[in-house]
């Protein structure tokens, strides 16, 4: 895909900024893929992990199996549809077009042939440009959901811990159950971090693409096909966006809560008469560790407002795109 990309460019016929983004979607996705590729092992240990994890809080994290199978199946269907309505009304779409959904095989128009080899190509080119990429959200948002809910019972067990300060043992306890928290976060960081930074720029630049195309949608670039490419990146594009960034975020929510906490109990331990020098050391250990940040490349910290500055940035763009049609 990303070679017929280059060769339509060549042939000409089609806008560049359609050419530039199926190219560059292309390519940011083969960067995912083989990103992912590399991860495979890795993030299967992250998910026995956190099984591991769970057994020593004996607790157990929401089966979330039915929200992923869902997502799957919904991304699945939307891809599917969308490239079969991309593929039905390709003939009335520029040549460059039609040559690249049919590998640029000489096949007479109207043929059987020709119609299996555009939908088996636009189904390809769909697929990767769209649901790989969401399928890799899905397997990261899960990560991060998994993570969070780690967190999560952490910072409920040291919610409450400076009223009831009790034996150094129990400190200990909540201490290993710390550093596993620790090692759980920092494999998370170095595993996906540039695996999102990826799929935040594929998904962007989708976006911006549909979004240039709506807004020029009076100018004769724009024919039937593309408003069928453009079905995904305004459905679930922002809906993995969001998700991933969501539970990311919650990681963070958490771990700021297990600060306070650590904070308020050791306050609360030095006001005592006598100061177990212990669970002064212990509790001093933990507040004084220091949590990776859960980023995307380790540029982006995935929080709240980076979803508000995602779609303010598409939102920047659209105004541009606008005011330069007027012009």
């Amino acid at each position: 895909m990303i070679l017929g990309s280059a060769a339509v460019a060549a042939i000409g016929g089609v806008h560049p900024e359609v050419i530039f983004t199926f190219y560059g979607v292309n390519l940011l996705t083969l960067a995912l893929w083989r990103a992912i590729y590399r991860r495979k092992i890795s993030i299967r240990k992250l998910f026995i992990k956190c099984d591991k994890i769970c057994s020593i809080f004996q607790k157990q994290v929401n089966d979330i199996s039915g929200v992923v199978n869902t997502c799957l199946i919904v991304s699945a269907v939307v891809t599917v549809l969308t490239a079969s309505g991309c593929a039905i009304v390709l003939p009335i779409s520029p040549p460059p077009y039609r040559m690249y959904y049919t590998f640029f095989l000489p096949l007479e128009e109207g043929s059987v042939s020709c119609l299996l080899t555009r939908h088996v190509a636009t189904l390809l080119s769909f697929v990767t440009m769209y649901f790989i990429p969401n399928l890799v959200s899905v397997l990261g948002w899960a990560v991060y959901y998994m993570c969070s809910c780690i967190s999560g019972m952490l910072s409920e067990e040291l919610r409450d811990l400076h009223r009831k300060i009790t034996h150094p043992d129990e400190i200990s306890r909540l201490m290993h159950k710390h550093y596993l928290l620790l090692q759980l976060i920092q494999d998370v960081e170095n595993e996906l971090s540039s695996v999102s930074f990826l799929l935040l720029c594929s998904q962007m630049l989708n976006m911006y693409k549909a979004l240039a195309i709506y807004i020029a949608v009076s100018n004769s670039i724009i024919f039937t096909a593309l408003f069928w490419d453009c079905l995904p990146p305004v459905t679930l594009v922002p809906v993995s966006l969001v998700g991933i960034i969501w539970y990311a975020s919650r990681i963070s929510f958490h771990l700021s809560n297990i600060q306070a906490s650590l904070q308020l109990s050791y306050n609360a331990l030095l006001d005592k008469d006598y100061l177990p020098w212990k669970m002064k050391n212990l509790l001093l250990a933990m507040l004084e560790t220091e949590f990776p940040k859960i980023t995307s490349g380790g540029m982006l910290e995935l929080k709240p407002v980076l979803i508000f500055s995602v779609f303010g940035s598409l939102f920047t763009y659209g105004l541009l795109i606008r005011s330069v049609n007027k012009e």
